[in-house]
């Protein structure tokens, strides 16, 4: 009797573990684990566990970026806020974009680092997507097309985010989620 209790409370701890933990290495069109964009910075700095310092967005006039780097649950982010307005007088300080490399994310549909272009093409058809070259510094101020390295950006029909799948020999080597702020 006393194993098979053992054993009940060992599969229902796996489960429940099991069932929370995708959730924290899931991208979506709007978050990466368990960050989401225009997630309040309290939110932010409650999963986190510390303060977090936007200098940039404390000026009530300017409209600026704060860019960190955290590490959660073994996975490092790059995390920028900005000001969302809610109104004319007001606003709050929230996430613009998420990005992380981790070998650890998948989206929804299973795409991962390492994955190539033809499968991220083919798995999203039904997205509106651009593909397009990244533009390098040579070192001198000038701006080159990579022959390496590319990007998909991702956008759903209603969606006010985009997801970017960053490429590099047609290989993706990271993500990002962003506020989109285009027409």
């Amino acid at each position: 009797m006393k194993y098979f209790l053992l054993i009940s409370f060992l599969f229902v701890g796996l489960t429940v573990h099991a069932q929370s933990e995708p959730n924290n290495y899931q991208v979506t069109l709007n978050r990466i684990g368990p960050f989401k964009i225009e997630m309040k910075k309290e939110d932010v700095e409650k999963i986190l566990k510390t303060k977090i310092k936007t200098p940039n967005n404390s000026n009530a006039i300017e409209y600026n970026y704060d860019t960190i780097f955290a590490d959660y649950q073994g996975v490092n982010y790059t995390l920028v806020f900005f000001k969302n307005y809610i109104s004319e007088t007001k606003f709050e300080i929230a996430l613009f974009s998420v990005k992380s490399k981790s070998p650890l994310l998948k989206t929804k549909s299973g795409i991962r680092v390492g994955d190539d272009k033809m499968k991220i093409i083919e798995t999203y058809k039904d997205y509106d997507f651009y593909y397009s070259f990244i533009y390098e510094d040579d070192g001198q101020g000038n701006f080159k097309r990579s022959k390496t390295k590319s990007v998909i950006q991702l956008k759903g029909e209603n969606e006010n985010s985009s997801l970017f799948f960053y490429l590099n020999e047609g290989k993706a080597e990271g993500f990002e989620v962003s506020v989109f702020e285009g027409c």
